[in-house]
């Protein structure tokens, strides 16, 4: 038998930063990644965003790759919010993203810290934002990357 415990921050942004995810209703999205992650035989812990990111903290599987997981959730999604009237504006998400690894002993930060994202964008951009997270990281930023 063989065991895992992989969990993921995922951060994905909508086509050029729109702000095309309306507050009023983004429980509902919220809710409908929720269904994929389950779907994908994987669970989330967390998530939150703004009109113009999402902010996912959950387990997947070792099945596949982690760009499928990220595919099959932005593409339901997508799909799903064209035909939701709830989100008039939407277009799409744009082809970048981030995934950082969370180990299990030390999630709260993270979650905090995506339970919180409308506080924290009161002093913070989505740019501004990422590019602190991938600067502690180690990783350089390319802008253009999070927004095509």
């Amino acid at each position: 038998m063989s065991y895992n415990q992989l969990l993921y921050h995922i951060v994905f942004s909508t086509y050029m930063r729109r702000k095309t995810i309306d507050v009023e209703h983004d429980d509902e999205l919220y809710s409908y990644i929720g269904g994929i992650v389950k779907h994908l035989k994987g669970f989330v812990i967390a998530i939150n965003g703004m009109p113009d990111h999402v902010h996912l903290v959950a387990s997947l599987p070792v099945d596949h790759p982690l760009s499928y997981y990220i595919k099959e959730i932005k593409q339901s999604t997508s799909l799903w919010l064209r035909s939701n009237s709830n989100f008039p504006d939407w277009e799409h998400w744009s082809k970048g993203y981030a995934i950082i690894t969370c180990s299990p002993l030390a999630i709260d930060p993270v979650l905090n810290y995506v339970r919180a994202q409308k506080e924290h964008h009161k002093k913070a951009s989505f740019e501004d934002e990422l590019r602190q997270m991938l600067s502690m990281l180690g990783i350089e930023y390319n802008p253009f990357e999070m927004m095509k």
